[in-house]
């Protein structure tokens, strides 16, 4: 029995510290266990993005569809054209696809607080 448990403590320390490795080297990009959101957010003017390293960084308050606002900031290779509605797809941190969206496809209720 002494040995069954002693297996079993071993088993979890190392698959604690496999989890915890990837999150160290990955963020929660590839953690199983956080779901991914999509979040709706609008892009500002070219005053307010940064050029950074060849992309441009657009820094701006987004909303999921259940109504929570949160900071987010994303990258892209173009600038966008003030005004122009993207869909953030977002699991943890990490921003996993930017894709442009036009107003009408945003519900109402989200496309309000985005303002």
């Amino acid at each position: 029995m002494k040995t069954i448990l002693k297996q079993l403590g071993i088993f979890s320390f190392a698959v604690s510290m496999m989890f915890g490795i990837t999150y160290l080297l990955t963020g929660d990009r590839f953690m199983p266990f956080i779901p991914s959101e999509h979040f709706y957010a609008v892009a500002h003017t070219a005053e307010e993005q940064q050029r950074v390293g060849g992309h441009y960084v657009y820094e701006t308050y987004a909303v999921n569809t259940a109504g929570k606002k949160q900071f987010l900031a994303f990258q892209t290779e173009r600038p966008l054209p003030e005004g122009t509605y993207v869909k953030l797809y977002v699991k943890g941190n990490y921003i996993k696809l930017i894709q442009e969206t036009t107003a009408e496809s945003i519900p109402s209720t989200m496309r309000n607080s985005l303002h």
